[in-house]
């Protein structure tokens, strides 16, 4: 290790000598090297970068950020991007949305800049990668959306800049059924494509042929996804081995070129965006199809001229439509297919096993993706749940660990009480729960309505997004807007056996988030009978999917009408 009383080499010789010892895998060293070295100068760009690449891989987060951060003569220099990318994921994961965005503004100041001189792809590139690093840290409309207002528009100009030079697309079709064209990143089993593919299998179902759905992918895609897309009869369009072979990786524009004009080629003249809002302005102003829908199943950051129609998912079941920021949005129920099938006993059983609990243990968790748990009031909120009961275990899910996550359970203590368990079959563990965790300010989707489905008791705020506000959403509120009567009634008397406790189904605020969880950790009765509700639930509306594929398809024909009256001379 280099000593604190070790002379500074000079530049050359010390960047050799740092070599030099990253080649002999001596990283820890090589790491305290260019510390002595950056306290005596600015370092150089690459220097810098592999410093936090070094204390990086030592595990060490802390350190690399406070390296990056000191680096200020670097944030603009479009060589050192990646120092941004991981101040951005360190505070924003952290909870220090002030300082994330700070540094975020650098990064958008270098998007922008890569757009005017035509860099396009650069600049694509960019907006995906702190997609991941920054803005999906944070599970909230709020940020989303203002991290998008410093791009969209710089995005959208380009966009149409490449499609004025572009041939003209092919009218719309006016015989035959209409080819919808469902455009995703990747195809693999989310929340977003088990929507989408619900959707399609509920149509092919009904028989009915006035549509003819294609789905388009541009990454990678899974076997059972696949073979989804063959049991539903929908013809699947994978582009990535031709992006590969037309040398399209490092070219987010020309896979888009490449796109629109398989969409074309298959007679699509609807597109229909699925979900993710990543490199969608540029595309909707690209023009890939004469018509083109926005089908935002979460968030709603990006909004161009280029946008023929906007659906999304209602404020529970049976919403229709929704204003938001100040755009009318069709609406649509979250159901998916499946949700009648229970998990497999033997499973839960060796689920609850592998983790060695004590006798008289209750069984929390939360199937979610990490990004879901980073918010500190719902750390809070968990740990002062844990502290309180000390008989609990939690266990939560994910590709991948989330070190602020880990960070977070070991400064609350719990972090002895808490499992990770990868990526799991939701149905299993939403099954095996004694008590279904909801996060927020955003929820659980697709696996809150597994635990529904199983009749597992869920611990919920009061948000939208989550379990209850994407099922029975307004239907118990107050003011029921929007929601028949009679279906009013029908949700009362399923939730009544729980209500009757005085707890809200779904809690106002953080305080009464724990106190109910305290209720339902101490009354076995009062889980049961929030669990019996939840089965009652999904056995009545969730468990066919016609209806929610219904509307869907209602929806996307009825902005391509207007389109195409619009378009009409």
């Amino acid at each position: 290790m280099a000593r604190s009383d070790t002379p500074i080499p000079t530049a050359d010789a010390g960047a050799s000598d740092v070599q030099a010892l990253v080649a002999a895998g001596r990283h820890a060293e090589a790491a305290a090297l260019i510390g002595a070295l950056a306290a005596g100068r600015p370092l150089p760009a690459a220097l810098a970068l592999l410093w936090v690449r070094l204390l990086v891989l030592a595990g060490d987060a802390v350190a690399a950020a406070a390296a990056a951060a000191g680096m200020t003569h670097l944030h603009d220099d479009p060589a050192a991007v990646e120092l941004l990318e991981i101040l951005c994921e360190h505070h924003a994961s952290r909870g220090d949305l002030e300082i994330a965005a700070r540094y975020f503004d650098h990064a958008a100041r270098q998007i922008r800049m890569a757009l005017a001189q035509d860099r396009v792809d650069v600049a694509l590139g960019l907006e995906s990668r702190f997609y991941g690093r920054y803005v999906r840290q944070r599970e909230t409309e709020a940020h989303y959306h203002a991290a998008f207002a410093r791009i969209v528009e710089p995005m959208a100009r380009a966009g149409r800049k490449l499609g004025a030079r572009l041939p003209a697309l092919p009218p719309s079709r006016r015989d035959g059924p209409v080819r919808l064209g469902f455009v995703l990143h990747t195809g693999h089993p989310l929340g977003h494509t088990d929507l989408l593919m619900s959707v399609l299998e509920g149509w092919n179902r009904s028989g009915q042929d006035v549509v003819a759905p294609h789905v388009f992918v541009l990454g990678d895609t899974s076997p059972s996804f696949v073979e989804r897309c063959r049991a539903a009869g929908v013809p699947l369009v994978r582009l990535r081995d031709e992006i590969i072979g037309r040398g399209l990786e490092g070219s987010v524009s020309g896979q888009l070129v490449l796109l629109r004009a398989r969409l074309a080629a298959a007679g699509v003249d609807t597109m229909i965006w699925v979900s993710l809002p990543v490199w969608s302005a540029f595309a909707f102003a690209l023009r890939l199809a004469p018509v083109q829908i926005f089908w935002a199943m979460k968030f709603h950051p990006v909004d161009v001229p280029e946008m023929d129609g906007r659906v999304t998912l209602g404020n529970g079941l049976f919403d229709r439509e929704r204003t938001i920021h100040g755009r009318t949005w069709r609406c649509g129920p979250l159901i998916v297919g499946g949700l009648d099938a229970p998990a497999d006993p033997s499973a839960v059983a060796a689920a609850r096993a592998a983790l060695d609990l004590p006798p008289d243990a209750l069984l929390l968790g939360t199937v979610a993706r990490p990004e879901k748990l980073l918010d500190p009031r719902f750390q809070d909120a968990l740990a002062a749940l844990m502290k309180a009961r000390p008989a609990t275990r939690y266990v939560w899910t994910g590709r991948t660990p989330t070190p602020a996550v880990e960070e977070a359970f070991a400064r609350h203590g719990i972090a002895d009480r808490c499992r990770f368990v990868g990526w799991v079959d939701p149905r299993v563990y939403a099954t095996a729960l004694d008590l279904f965790v909801e996060p927020f300010p955003f929820g659980c989707g697709v696996t809150g309505l597994h635990a529904i489905a199983a009749g597992t008791p869920i611990l919920a705020m009061d948000i939208p997004d989550s379990a209850y506000g994407l099922t029975v959403g307004t239907g118990l509120s107050p003011d029921p807007r929007g929601v028949d009567p009679a279906t009013v009634e029908a949700l009362s008397a399923v939730y009544a056996p729980y209500l009757e406790s005085g707890l809200p189904l779904a809690a106002p605020d953080a305080e009464a988030y724990v106190a109910a969880g305290l209720r339902l950790l101490d009354d076995a009765d009062l889980r049961r009978r929030l669990g019996a509700a939840n089965a009652h639930l999904a056995t009545r509306w969730l468990h066919d999917t016609g209806p929610a594929a219904r509307t869907f398809l209602d929806h996307f024909l009825a902005v391509r009408r207007a389109a195409v009256a619009s378009a009409d001379p």
